[in-house]
């Protein structure tokens, strides 16, 4: 889709406002102040629906975006508002915290509600002020010294330019838009299935490499292990106490240094830092209990040291620790939850992992798989690098599109 689909406007005239220099000739620019009110209405028994303000999803009544608690002690003295009110979080409206209100409801007396004295497109209004053009406007009327502490008040805000086309070129701006957002939406979704199918082939692949081998044309044997299944009839099957030392750390989230030299394993796939070692040499590591069990996976040669709650898996016989990780990593969270009723488990126990059975091949064949692994993730996440990239690039294409058509850069009367 090539932005030259739509034409340039060709007669602007200057205004002074952050991010937008001029609009079409037919656009008025008003002060706030001129389009919008301060509604001061409050709620006098805090009954009404309570609701919130996002950068992500705007002016929605809270229940709706959020499990926790909708409701305060008391919402009584809470400011109301109305369909098509402006609502700004005078802390984060320079974040885009700010919106049209599409139902009517109470919001935080932290909040500012504005009431439009025109008449104006509730969504075309809502796509404008989130335009980065006005986030930009925003930051720039905020006082405070960092932003933690900027805030924009009605002075600020009533100070602004306020840029309108007509009611009926709003419209088509919102439907253009709307249509824009839609097809580019689900491109990206579409992508996004790509990415998971192939992430899903990787998978299913290396499942297939470390319990079955590479070559499926010759004889197998029953492991008798129900989850395991047929095996490559030359391969060993054994229980992890006889192929590697199992030990937990002895270290506490809290222990962990931002600047530390070492990395410090915790139950999380995101590994920290800390400033002293336990461990030295080739590991594999997992989390043993919380929300990462069966699904946290670590290999790591050098100096390290872990939480109390993370098992290390060291000096492997006889299987590679590469291939040992891989192995882990694809087939322990089916056998856990096998173990389970549950849909998710707590924790794993020592005696669980000791008697996880292995089935392996010789060293030669280890390594042949582990080089056709290489190859597979090399493959894959090359490929889901660019489908990730081009992903990016089309939401900022939306966003630049659409912003353009907001501000007026392009004309889209007739294209809607």
């Amino acid at each position: 889709m090539s932005a030259s689909k739509w034409k340039q406007y060709t007669e602007y005239r200057v205004i002074q406002h952050a991010g937008i220099d001029k609009i079409p000739n037919h656009w008025v620019s008003k002060r706030m102040r001129y389009v919008f009110r301060e509604r001061g209405e409050v709620s006098e028994d805090g009954t009404e629906e309570l609701l919130s303000v996002s950068k992500y999803t705007g002016v929605r009544i809270r229940s709706t975006t959020t499990d926790r608690e909708a409701r305060a002690t008391s919402l009584v003295g809470y400011k109301k508002c109305e369909p098509n009110d402006i609502v700004s979080n005078i802390m984060l409206a320079w974040d885009s915290a700010l919106g049209v209100a599409f139902d009517s409801g109470i919001v935080s007396s932290a909040y500012e509600v504005y009431v439009p004295q025109q008449e104006i497109d509730p969504h075309f209004l809502d796509l404008l002020l989130r335009t980065p053009e006005y986030r930009v406007a925003f930051t720039i009327v905020s006082k405070g010294i960092v932003p933690s502490r900027w805030r924009m008040y009605t002075e600020s805000f009533n100070d602004m330019q306020m840029i309108l086309p007509s009611l009926r070129e709003q419209k088509q701006i919102g439907k253009f838009v709307h249509q824009i957002d839609e097809n580019i939406s689900n491109n990206i979704q579409n992508l996004t299935t790509q990415i998971s199918l192939l992430e899903e082939k990787r998978s299913t692949l290396i499942k297939q490499a470390v319990t079955k081998g590479l070559n499926l044309d010759i004889s197998m044997k029953d492991s008798g292990i129900e989850w395991l299944g047929l095996v490559p009839s030359h391969w060993n099957l054994k229980r992890m106490r006889f192929l590697c030392d199992i030990t937990t750390g002895g270290g506490n989230t809290e222990d962990a240094v931002e600047e530390g030299d070492y990395p410090f394993f915790v139950r999380s796939p995101h590994v920290k830092r800390i400033s002293t070692y336990s461990f030295d040499g080739e590991a594999v590591l997992t989390s043993g209990d919380g929300a990462g069990v069966g699904k946290i996976y670590h290999h790591y040669i050098g100096k390290l040291d872990f939480h109390q709650r993370v098992y290390l898996f060291s000096n492997f016989k006889g299987i590679s620790g590469r291939l040992f990780y891989h192995y882990l990593k694809e087939n322990l969270e089916t056998v856990v939850l096998s173990l389970s009723a549950k849909s998710t488990v707590d924790s794993i126990r020592l005696p669980m992992l000791q008697n996880f059975t292995i089935a392996f091949g010789s060293k030669e064949e280890q390594l042949e798989i582990l080089n056709q692994l290489e190859r597979v993730n090399d493959l894959t996440s090359a490929l889901v690098d660019k489908i990730r990239t081009y992903i990016q690039l089309l939401k900022e294409y939306r966003t630049a599109l659409i912003s353009a058509a907001i501000t007026g850069k392009i004309d889209v009367r007739g294209q809607a």
